[in-house]
């Protein structure tokens, strides 16, 4: 019997988690889930950003920690984590001791401004910043995190959600191999 599929995605908001764990989880016949759509369910609101603009972001991070550890510690397939989910010290050490592949999706700070300016979800900011300082701000003081946690990093710059794929899939299948 075949070893389970466990992928999760890292990164910041709006690289494209979300619509490349749909695909990934369609390409090898697994379940999807996405941490934030999880959270907003276990917390019975619309979204993660309501959720985060109702509690703030110290109590929004003890859910995103909570639910987040849940659905790796029981799930198999692919996992889509939210943007700020590396904070928690607890999950990076999860990830790091367990058998999830993890892959970061990284972008240049341009064209992730350029896709939270075209996202319809309404998420609070983070700071007073300038939407882009902030953007490049986030992004500068997660990295070391999301790099710390994963085994691939695809930049998705220019790249069409199959392609983002198919680079963490190839990464993902050479990994099992060896």
């Amino acid at each position: 019997m075949a070893d389970p599929v466990r992928i999760a995605l890292v990164g910041p908001r709006a690289v494209g988690k979300s619509t490349v764990g749909r695909w990934l989880a369609e390409q090898r016949s697994v379940a999807f889930v996405d941490a934030d759509v999880e959270l907003a369910r276990d917390r019975g609101v619309a979204s993660a950003g309501a959720l985060l603009a109702a509690v703030g972001e110290p109590t929004f991070r003890m859910h995103e920690e909570r639910v987040s550890l849940a659905l790796l510690a029981g799930h198999d397939g692919v996992v889509a984590l939210g943007g700020g989910a590396v904070l928690s010290p607890r999950l990076r050490e999860r990830l790091a001791a367990s058998d999830w592949f993890v892959a970061y999706l990284s972008a240049s700070d341009p064209v992730l401004c350029a896709r939270v300016l075209a996202d319809e979800t309404e998420r609070p900011r983070l700071t007073d910043l300038p939407l882009e300082r902030e953007i490049a701000a986030l992004h500068a003081s997660r990295r070391p995190h999301y790099r710390a946690v994963a085994a691939v990093e695809v930049v998705v710059d220019g790249l069409a959600p199959g392609e983002v794929g198919q680079r963490v899939l190839d990464a993902f299948d050479l990994a099992a191999r060896g």
